[in-house]
């Protein structure tokens, strides 16, 4: 493993940022991306390192990208096409080509962070400066807030928006109960509950040490946050690295959001109610969570072998051991839906009355 928790040096030389971009068929949202890329404000006068890996497309989409490069003054485009075989085609295989392209770029591992984001995707103008800003601070991956094109979103209905909004107030108050439940030195509150592809920036070490993301069909951008954890390294949830992406509910990704927003459309316009996991199940998580990061090895083992895992390998490294056991005992349930967002959000609000902290009803509050 590479660096542990907590072993950032703020004296070690600046990261040099280098961006990682799959894209498939996305001719009509390519000027957009690199647009916003342009735009950044960054902390130095150097370019801007961006790959862009258009895979398995049949659009213009590569033509189209070379002639943009080729008139963009901050960003230095590299632009490569390639073509998967049916079987290896899936957004992990083209997200990890993309990283692995991207990361050849540069200098040094060690002294990159790598950012990836979507083709069909907007960062705001401060986003590489946000990621730079966590990961100096001394996070070795960074999610960033995604947040959907509000115009396009409008345009699936108010049963959609009201949905959608409901959801948001779910995810701010469970991450505030995480953050009083589960306190973390490292990503505290303020921060929000998502590892999207949208928005993830790691150091170039680390994603080395762990191998990279892994060639998934689906969800590839979690088991990699996932897989950086387990491994012992930091993790920050930065509400300040924000990228807007598309509304769209036709998209590339299975399980993606694109397929979350059309299955909210359906659901809305019959009338179902917004079901989420029962919040006694993340209570529970939670509090585990807590017990399992100031476990000893002993103590770890024991919580393993009671969930009937005999035969698991654990890091060496205590911290690193903690980590993993949380992957495996403690990990978030995303596909539950038990019962209405309502009632999740009275029981939270229940909860967070008894942890006095953080004007925590105050925060639930500004939450709706």
């Amino acid at each position: 493993m590479g660096r542990s928790l907590g072993s950032f040096d703020p004296c070690s030389p600046q990261l040099k940022p280098v961006i990682a971009i799959p894209a498939r068929n996305e001719e009509a949202r390519l000027p957009r991306v690199l647009d916003a890329l342009e735009r950044q404000c960054l902390p130095t006068d150097d370019r801007l390192s961006v790959l862009l890996l258009i895979n398995n497309s049949s659009d213009g989409s590569f033509q189209l990208a070379t002639e943009l490069g080729a008139r963009l003054e901050q960003v230095a485009l590299t632009v490569r096409a390639v073509t998967f075989a049916p079987d290896e085609a899936t957004v992990g295989m083209a997200r990890r080509t993309a990283m692995d392209l991207a990361l050849a770029l540069a200098p040094s591992a060690s002294s990159t962070l790598l950012l990836t984001t979507d083709a069909d995707a907007e960062p705001d103008q401060d986003w590489v400066a946000a990621n730079l800003k966590a990961a100096h601070a001394g996070a070795d991956l960074v999610a960033g807030t995604i947040v959907a094109d509000p115009s396009e979103e409008a345009l699936l209905g108010i049963g959609l928006i009201r949905r959608s909004r409901s959801f948001d107030a779910y995810c701010r108050a469970r991450s505030l109960l995480g953050s009083l439940l589960d306190p973390i030195d490292h990503d505290p509150w303020p921060k929000h509950l998502f590892e999207m592809a949208g928005s993830l920036a790691v150091r170039g070490d680390v994603y080395a040490a762990v191998g990279g993301i892994d060639p998934l069909a689906y969800r590839e951008d979690l088991a990699f946050v996932s897989k950086v954890r387990a491994s012992g390294y930091s993790v920050r949830h930065s509400v300040d690295a924000v990228v807007t992406v598309s509304a769209r509910t036709c998209g590339r990704a299975p399980e993606g959001m694109s397929q979350s927003l059309a299955r909210w459309k359906v659901e809305a316009e019959r009338g179902d109610p917004l079901l989420v996991e029962d919040p006694d199940k993340t209570v529970a998580r939670f509090l585990l969570r807590r017990e399992l990061r100031a476990a000893d090895r002993f103590e770890i083992i024991a919580c393993l072998r009671a969930a009937g895992m005999i035969h698991v390998a654990l890091p060496t490294c205590e911290r690193a051991a903690r980590a993993a056991a949380i992957e495996l005992l403690a990990k978030d349930d995303l596909d539950a839906c038990e019962v209405p967002v309502e009632i999740a959000l009275i029981e939270f609000e229940r909860v967070m009355r008894g942890y006095d902290e953080c004007a925590a009803t105050e925060e639930l509050v500004h939450a709706g």
